[in-house]
Parts: structure tokens; sequence; C-alpha cells
């Protein structure tokens, strides 16, 4: 206060130009803070993906063409797989680190892979983090919808390392949310908007994003707070969620992208492993979009279309 009376003097109240607003709705964008810029891209995403609001045994995430993800909660399935918790417990004391500090944060593990925190890369951060939030958003309404048990409803001797949340046990939202990260990181390396779906099992296997998504999703397992099956389950969400949102970002009329559907009862005492995922095993089944779908905002084109280069450095 003091500085300004001391440079200006007596104002007067008078204005010196009449600023005219910017119609451009990148130059708005690019202007304001990134809480405001993940506000707005809140609306714009879940303009492209909502979890419908049917009745049915089946809860499904639909996009404007058409649906995307559709997850099936494992009745079954729970009890055989208790014996993996058991075994996964025993890397407790190992992994104790690692699933404390994924609790809250999972971009910061990935920028270990994608240098994230690069100022060559604050469109991709960007574009990371507002598709994680509208993943955790999804995942929560599909939780709902289900309301599948916890591994301590189960049985006592579970003994979790970390606090038991009070949703549902399936779908993970640390798988969902980790493998909707790795699936727009390679989407960006690679340019392509479908790219776990156009993967082969060894591409699948060998890529570093997609092996860290399944190490977090495994150590909630060990944490002793999800099942395998919950794993997979998130698997199928993130990843056919996040293809969903890069096909609305291509420009132009979009692409329908694969439909993801998880069967957890096809997975039964079988545990989750990423080869599980590249193998495309019975509980996994992928249907190839068909017809082009109306046209995404341009907000998000540009978003991606700024994004991609910042891999090709």
């Amino acid at each position: 206060m003091t500085s300004a009376e001391g440079i200006l003097g007596d104002w007067d109240g008078s204005h010196g130009r009449v600023p005219v607003p910017d119609k451009d709705e990148w130059r708005a964008f690019e202007r304001v803070d990134d809480w405001v810029k993940l506000a707005i891209l809140e609306t714009h995403l879940s303009d492209v993906l909502t979890v419908a609001r049917t009745h049915g045994p089946v809860p499904a995430i639909v996009m404007r063409g058409g649906p995307a993800v559709a997850v099936a909660a494992p009745p079954a399935t729970y009890v055989p797989q208790l014996a993996h918790l058991r075994a996964y417990a025993d890397l407790r004391a190992d992994r104790l680190v690692e699933i404390e500090g994924q609790v809250t944060d999972l971009i910061v593990w990935f920028s270990q892979i994608g240098q994230l925190t690069r100022p060559d890369r604050k469109w991709s951060r960007l574009f990371l983090t507002a598709v994680q939030e509208l993943v955790a958003t999804l995942v929560m309404n599909v939780k709902h919808r289900i309301n599948a048990p916890r591994p301590t409803d189960y049985a006592a001797g579970v003994l979790p390392v970390i606090r038991t949340p009070t949703h549902s046990s399936l779908p993970s939202g640390h798988a969902a949310e980790a493998f909707a990260l790795a699936t727009l990181i390679e989407g960006l390396r690679r340019g392509v908007p479908q790219p776990v779906t156009d993967m082969t099992p060894a591409d699948v296997t060998a890529s570093l994003p997609l092996r860290l998504a399944a190490r977090i999703a495994e150590n909630r397992v060990v944490a002793g707070v999800h099942f395998p099956v919950d794993s997979a389950a998130g698997a199928a969400l993130g990843i056919g969620a996040a293809e969903a949102v890069m096909c609305a970002c291509v420009g132009g009329p979009m692409p329908v992208p694969s439909l993801w559907t998880f069967e957890g009862d096809a997975l039964g005492g079988e545990d989750f492993l990423l080869a599980t995922l590249a193998e495309r095993a019975p509980a996994f089944a992928v249907t190839p979009g068909a017809a082009a779908a109306p046209p995404a905002s341009s907000l998000l084109a540009t978003l991606w279309a700024l994004s991609m280069p910042e891999w090709q450095v």
C-alpha cells in the first residue's frame, strides 16, 4: 500500500483504456491459474464420459459415441482370492514406503518415467491431472453401484497396514487412476488415441508406464485393502476411460473407442498380473469401436495437440 502511494501519488479514479475480452477460447484458458484450468477441463471431460444411470447389473461408463467401459461385480470370486492376499502380505515390509507414498499422489510416481516436472511438459502434466480427476469421479460412481465388500469383511486376519477405505472394494480406484495415467503417457508418446488396445502383448508387458500401474495396483493388495480382481476391474476401467478421452481429443469427428468389458467371475481365483491384461484373459473383452462420433471440444483438441509434441524432444 505504501509502495503504491509512493509511486503513483493521488489517483483520481480515471481510466486509461477499455479492455476488450479475448474471444479465443484457448487464449482465455491459457492465461488462468492451473486450478481454474482443471475446473474448466472437468466440465469438458465430463461431457465426454459419464456413468450411465441405469439399473442393470453392469455399471457402464458411456461417451457420446456409445459405451466405453462396462464392469461386472464378482460375487463368487473374492473367497478364493484370499489366498493371494495372504501371499502378498509377505511383501509388506519391502513395500510399505511405496504403499504409504501412493495413498494420495500417483502422478509423482509417473514423473520418474515421464519427467513430468519439466517445464516443457506442462501441458502433458495438466492433461494427466485432469484425466486422473475425471477417472477418480467415474470410479467412485461405479463403486457406489457395485458396493463390493473389502478383504477385512471376509477375514479378520487380513490386518491391513493402512486404513481401509469405506467405499466399495471393486473396482480399485488406484488401479483405475494408475492405468489411466499409464495409458495416457503411452498415447502421448506414440501419438495414438488407443495405445493399449493396439499394443501387442509383448509391448504391454514391456511398457514401463503400464508396469508401474500394475505395481501400484499390486501394492494395494499387498496393503490388504483390495483383492487382485479389484485391480483387474480398475485396469479395464482406467484404460477404457483414458482411451475414450484421447479419442475425444483428436479433433474433428472423433473415433469411437473400443469397449473395454470386465467380468469379475471369469477371473475366478486367479491373480491379476500385467500379463493377464496383455494376453486378454477371459475376464477382459475388448470390442472395436464402430462409427465416428460428434466432434469433441476444441479446447480438448488443442490440449492434445500441444501435449503430444512435448514427448518428441
